[in-house]
């Protein structure tokens, strides 16, 4: 039994690994511009930083999507860096889809309205 469940915990272990390098190697692959991103985005990074890369907010948030720093382990096994414009708009795109505008929450008073007359 025990050997069976380390045996099950090692293949998890090799599928997370697999996974990760799959979702690295897409994101790599990728291009995105902000004119690509989902409208909903759109908004929200003109709020957050008024569509600046160069902008970082009072918690130490990045860039144009302003990606807040505890999401940097994950942005890098994807093999994103978010201080990089593309990647922090991969990254961004990787949250929307993941979790919705939830990683935005706190702006949305700027972005609610627009995105609801969407």
């Amino acid at each position: 039994m025990a050997t069976q469940i380390i045996e099950m915990l090692l293949l998890l272990a090799s599928l997370q690994t697999q996974l990760t390098e799959a979702k690295a190697q897409y994101f790599d692959e990728q291009t995105i511009t902000f004119n690509e991103l989902p409208i909903e985005l759109q908004f929200v990074s003109l709020c957050e930083s008024n569509a600046k890369q160069s902008a970082r907010g009072p918690y130490g948030e990045i860039g144009l999507m302003q990606i807040n720093k505890i999401h940097i382990p994950t942005a890098k096994k994807l093999g994103l860096n978010v201080y990089d414009a593309s990647d922090n708009l991969k990254f961004a795109l990787y949250l929307y889809e993941k979790n919705g505008l939830k990683d935005w929450y706190s702006s949305r008073k700027c972005w609610q309205k627009q995105v609801a007359q969407r």
